[in-house]
């Protein structure tokens, strides 16, 4: 029995591991000039060759000896691992002699409207009432495009056309990284002009 739970906790530990890698996939991205599926896809298929010979490994935490659930396993893991590692490797190792300037022109403005969850009971969720998220989408001179989250209040300030300052470096893979994050306190001072 002591065997069963120390593998239930292993397994925690493991998942909780990796929906933190994921996570911090997901937050670096953002602040990262490349279409997110380019490196989901190197990622994933690193991961999928690696579990050809890795999924073993695997065997002990989920007390699965078939390969095709432990092979699973790893590619979702792994794919998680190499993502995180990809994005905050190249964020931290940022070649500062590389960073400069690039002005990025506000190329659409729009709303999305999402809805408040409230409990109306043990188990039930109902949905709230609605409220807005507002976006810009600017676009660089290379081509790639960015969408942005911006208050609303920031939000009309913005006008299709306008010119927006990021300051941009080249992180450790090459890929273009936004020297500071997109953050309310950089967008507070920028405006069109």
């Amino acid at each position: 029995m002591g065997n069963n739970t120390g593998r239930k906790v292993l397994a925690y530990v493991v998942g909780g591991l990796g929906i933190i890698f994921y996570l911090a996939a997901f937050v670096v991205q953002e602040e990262t000039l490349v279409e997110w599926w380019k490196p989901v896809l190197v990622c994933l298929g690193v991961a999928a060759l690696t579990g050809a010979v890795m999924w073993r490994w695997w065997t002990r935490l989920t007390g699965s000896s078939g390969f095709l659930f432990n092979y699973i396993c790893h590619v979702a893991f792994a794919t998680g691992l190499f993502l995180a590692g990809f994005y905050v490797l190249n964020r931290v190792f940022v070649d500062h002699s590389t960073e400069h300037e690039e002005k990025a022109v506000v190329t659409r403005r729009y709303s999305r409207e999402r809805h408040k969850t409230r409990r109306s009971g043990r188990r039930y969720v109902s949905t709230g009432e609605t409220y807005k998220v507002y976006y810009i989408e600017v676009g660089f001179a290379s081509g790639m495009t960015k969408e942005i989250e911006v208050p609303a209040a920031r939000f009309h300030r913005f006008h299709t056309g306008d010119s927006l300052r990021f300051e941009l470096g080249k992180g450790l893979f090459g890929i273009p990284v936004v020297s500071d994050r997109f953050a309310d306190k950089k967008l507070s001072h920028l405006g069109g002009e």
